[in-house]
């Protein structure tokens, strides 16, 4: 049933493959792994695809690393409504987080409480802020 075959994710037909990192956007308790389920926010990376849209995955820790043995198939329609792709985060899913770069897009219209909260997460390289003109 699983492949190596790129799989449709979402409703806007965002589509993901194997080696890609994704992350779950809510709890499902029925989704169990070691130690727990499949919660809001966690990242994953994938390990194959299905045909009928269900994908395998690997949890990973904040670090990106394999939480060795906490894996588990998403079926289809949890895939469809609550997978979206895991390179790119909010200010507020980042909070803890450190990463090798951090990369701030900042816009006209944003409050002063999105972009730069230096406890929220931290970059071990030099952080970029990119604005509009």
């Amino acid at each position: 049933m699983f492949a190596t075959a790129i799989a449709s994710t979402t409703g806007e037909d965002v589509r993901i493959a194997v080696g890609d990192r994704v992350v779950t956007r809510t709890n499902h308790r029925g989704l169990r792994i070691p130690g727990g389920y499949v919660r809001n926010g966690d990242l994953w990376a994938v390990i194959a695809t299905a045909t009928d849209g269900s994908i395998e995955v690997e949890r990973l820790t904040r670090d990106g690393h394999a939480a060795h043995g906490a894996r588990v198939t998403l079926p289809a329609p949890y895939v469809a409504e609550h997978v979206d792709l895991g390179y790119g985060t909010t200010t507020h899913r980042a909070q803890g987080v450190t990463v090798e770069q951090g990369h701030v897009l900042a816009a006209s219209g944003m409050t002063r409480e999105n972009p730069l909260r230096g406890d929220d997460a931290w970059s071990a390289g030099q952080p970029r802020l990119c604005r509009d003109r």
